[in-house]
């Protein structure tokens, strides 16, 4: 992975949104998760694109240098786009609904095995819940998994 085109990246990624917000009256992107990058892809150009080639340097998409390289820039631009506060929400919790679909839980399993009301759980994966790190380390838990995994 090319450190210095994945910078090069961020910061035309960073343009790219405040850009989008700029024509479009400061409105949030409406946007799902993973697709901040795809956005600014087809926003930005063929200049996004060519630095996104440059950034993997050869290296496959599912490196897992590559996923958390581009986990970190999405979770970035979703602060960007929304806030820090929330966009730290809407953040875990669709990388808890991504990591509970990696290991095949619905989210009533989920509920079930860690003591967490399934409306809670679809609450925090959909980045509406506040929630505390005891919830967070439970969840965490049910699924096999430690609270670094966020």
């Amino acid at each position: 992975m090319n450190k210095q085109a994945l910078d090069e990246l961020t910061g035309k990624c960073y343009e790219c949104i405040e850009a989008w917000k700029k024509d479009n009256w400061h409105q949030p992107i409406d946007i799902q998760w993973g697709s901040y990058i795809e956005h600014c892809r087809m926003y930005g150009g063929d200049d996004i694109q060519n630095i996104y080639e440059k950034v993997w340097d050869g290296a496959p998409e599912d490196d897992p240098d590559v996923q958390n390289a581009l986990r970190l820039l999405e979770k970035e631009l979703l602060i960007l786009n929304v806030g820090e506060e929330q966009g730290e929400r809407i953040y875990i919790g669709r990388r808890i609904a991504e990591l509970r679909a990696e290991v095949g839980m619905t989210q009533q399993e989920l509920a079930d095995t860690s003591g967490i009301k399934q409306g809670n759980i679809a609450r925090i994966e959909g980045g509406k819940y506040n929630f505390t790190l005891d919830t967070l380390t439970a969840l965490a838990s049910a699924m096999g998994k430690n609270i670094d995994i966020v």
